[in-house]
């Protein structure tokens, strides 16, 4: 009797499962039926959408260099139903040429006005297919007959030491680079600058790859430098400088109290110790004496060593006696 009753149980669930399946498959027909109906409506839509076409300037002479190429790609807006926007948005477009021989003005320039350029584009694409912008609308290239000049790279940006930190060395690699443009063009070039050069907080070495700011019209070569900065770590130090008098008339001297002076600075904790009085210069002038009963001088520090700075005397002003020879 168990046995019959189980039994019993297992036809029915067995009926019911396929009795689902049924009704699920039966579903997802329609499911799938409804999903092709939708998309049949949907590519019969119009639709806009942008796509990219390369653009290239063709049969150029050997001597010949072109300095700005205006634009390599051209974005069109383009409108038409779905199915033919996704055909032409997923197929590969032909890059659009332009020959030089045919473009190149006398005056350096490769023009082609926006009626050209809509006329270049409706060739790379159905005849159905309507065409709503073109960006660039008009192309203006630049080209030499190789002329060029060499100049010097300049850093645009900041490039600073941690606190507490020195400042070492800052190169640019390479440090110049020749630029290719009209003679009219490079007449009024003396150096180029980086793009914006952000070195902040340097503690040991730091290098970015940066490139230059274009010019229109000018080709760099290279146009991408390496910006390396170092710094090293800062110590305080105080060194005892001879005061020196200058200007003094034949027959007298200047007598200072004290005769020298503490000069205090920072600098690399590694060229510290090789720092001396020696290197530098402060100084008191006979021609700021006003008159005899003047008692002090000014103090005058006018030479200060490399990779010095912050230096400071310890009193601006001496006390001083003239004295004949």
């Amino acid at each position: 009797m168990v046995r019959e009753g189980k039994r019993f149980k297992s036809i029915i669930r067995n009926s019911l499962l396929r009795l689902a399946s049924k009704e699920f498959l039966v579903f997802l027909f329609f499911l799938i039926i409804s999903g092709l109906f939708w998309v049949a409506l949907t590519i019969k839509e119009p639709m806009e959408k942008e796509i990219s076409i390369p653009f290239i300037i063709t049969n150029l002479p050997k001597n010949v260099v072109i300095t700005d190429t205006g634009t390599d790609t051209l974005r069109v807006t383009v409108r038409d139903d779905g199915y033919n926007i996704a055909r032409l948005f997923y197929s590969e477009i032909k890059p659009i040429t332009a020959d030089f021989t045919k473009y190149a003005k006398s005056d350096g320039r490769i023009s082609l006005s926006s009626s050209e350029v809509m006329k270049m584009v409706k060739q790379r694409i159905s005849s159905s297919t309507q065409v709503l912008s073109v960006k660039p609308e008009r192309i203006e290239a630049y080209y030499n007959n190789g002329d060029h000049i060499k100049v010097p790279v300049e850093i645009y940006g900041k490039v600073s030491a941690a606190d507490n930190y020195f400042l070492v060395k800052t190169t640019i690699t390479p440090d110049s680079v020749k630029i290719y443009s009209t003679s009219e063009i490079l007449k009024g070039i003396t150096s180029v600058k980086t793009e914006y050069v952000n070195l902040d907080d340097i503690k040991s070495n730091a290098k970015t790859t940066v490139r230059l700011q274009r010019i229109s019209g000018v080709k760099f070569e290279p146009d991408i430098v390496t910006v390396t900065a170092s710094a090293d770590l800062i110590t305080e130090r105080t060194v005892e400088v001879p005061i020196s008098a200058v200007g003094v008339p034949e027959g007298k001297m200047i007598l200072t109290f004290p005769k020298q002076v503490a000069v205090t600075f920072v600098t690399r904790s590694n060229l510290a110790d090789q720092i001396t009085g020696d290197d530098f210069v402060v100084e008191v002038r006979y021609d700021e004496i006003e008159d005899s009963t003047q008692k002090t001088l000014p103090l005058h520090l006018v030479k200060v060593p490399q990779f010095v700075k912050n230096e400071k005397m310890a009193v601006s002003r001496v006390d001083f006696l003239i004295e004949k020879e």
